[in-house]
């Protein structure tokens, strides 16, 4: 009898314990529902998600190249007495209508989009447009709230790249403001957003070697954001320019990795700091690198190991290239060989000094600054 009570026992255990488990399994399973069906077009992409309305919900941008369009999806998630807009045009046989979750609108791009930035631009608290793609010009819309977007503001660019990593957006100046990047074939153009809330003409920002890609973001977790430059196909992937306390940008570091197929830069662990995803070109294996400071080994005597830096010049065809000299704590340092020349018997005392500069080293005038404190060319 006391043998069948503790088998009794024994199975009562098993299965509370079973029944435990789950109950546990339950509450701690998670799962997603059935899908959801919005359809658009074919050649569509660039999915992008942002709050354009401001009610609180993420909303979907998306570039619809087949219709010359962008198509924007507004979240109606929660809301009631909603209208229902019916769409123009009679269906095609089997085309699905949409489902209730996102109320679809669009906006006209005239042009094939090969790159799109969603940001603020201009200080508002509500996230624009920026796109670029062929014809080759630069456009960014502005969002207006229930007044619906802007016209769009042009930048004609003839050589940037048609490419999905050719945009992006950052503070790049330390003004606390979003700015907007283009990658080009032999510049980084830079579109600063100015202190009356719209972006300036743009500026030129040289690199090295080839780019085919370019982020914004805090490599070393300062609060300030660098400047990634990314090209897979070299033996230095990744190199970036730090942001200083001015807001300018220093010299390209360089870094070697096995070659790799894709990547992600990211702060993986909340410490304010770029980590890098990687997965290699043959294995296939994926790898988590950070960028972190370190002491310089000595080589020999004084004399210590270093990190590979260029300082990016002005891509010329031109033989000669032009230089700039500038006025430093109010004292001319010029080489012996240029004031040997500015001094010669052929100068011209009555040409300003940065025409004599120019001169003397055969480069246009406009490209010197002049040593003057007072004045600059």
């Amino acid at each position: 009898m006391r043998v069948v009570q503790k088998l009794i026992l024994a199975i009562a255990l098993i299965l509370t314990a079973i029944a435990m488990a789950q109950a546990e399994s339950l509450t701690n399973r998670f799962a997603f529902t059935g899908p959801e069906i919005f359809p658009i077009d074919n050649q569509i992409g660039h999915l992008r998600a942002a709050d354009l309305d401001g009610d609180g919900l993420q909303d979907l941008i998306i570039v619809n190249n087949f219709r010359s369009k962008i198509n924007l999806l507004y979240n109606q998630t929660g809301k009631t007495n909603q209208t229902e807009v019916k769409a123009a045009g009679k269906r095609e046989l089997n085309e699905l209508p949409p489902d209730a979750r996102f109320r679809i609108d669009s906006i006209a791009s005239e042009k094939r989009i090969s790159s799109l930035v969603v940001a603020d631009l201009n200080g508002d608290g509500r996230p624009d447009i920026a796109y670029y793609g062929e014809p080759k010009e630069l456009v960014v819309q502005f969002n207006q709230g229930t007044n619906g977007w802007s016209g769009p503001k042009r930048w004609p660019v003839d050589d940037g790249l048609l490419d999905a990593n050719a945009l992006a957006s950052g503070d790049l100046n330390g003004d606390g403001r979003t700015d907007l990047l283009l990658l080009g074939e032999n510049y980084i153009y830079l579109l600063v957003q100015t202190t009356n809330h719209t972006l300036a003409e743009p500026e030129k920002i040289p690199y090295s070697g080839t780019v085919k890609a370019v982020q914004v973001l805090d490599i070393d977790g300062d609060g300030r954001e660098d400047l990634l430059l990314v090209n897979w196909d070299s033996p230095n992937p990744f190199r970036f320019r730090l942001q200083n306390e001015s807001g300018q940008l220093g010299p390209e570091i360089h870094f070697s990795l096995a070659a790799i197929r894709s990547y992600w830069p990211d702060d993986l662990d909340g410490d304010h700091k770029t980590e890098v995803v990687t997965v290699a070109q043959k294995s296939g294996r994926a790898q988590v690198s950070a960028f972190k400071r370190k002491a310089a080994e000595l080589l020999s005597g004084a004399f210590q190991e270093g990190q590979f830096q260029v300082l990016p010049l002005a891509r010329t065809s031109k033989a000669r290239r032009g230089m700039t000299w500038g006025e430093l704590a109010r004292r001319t340092l010029l080489p012996a060989p240029l004031l040997g020349r500015l001094r010669a018997p052929g100068a011209n005392p009555r040409l300003s000094v940065a025409e004599r500069v120019a001169a003397a080293l055969g480069v246009p005038v406009e490209s010197v600054w002049a040593l003057d404190p007072r004045r600059r060319r």
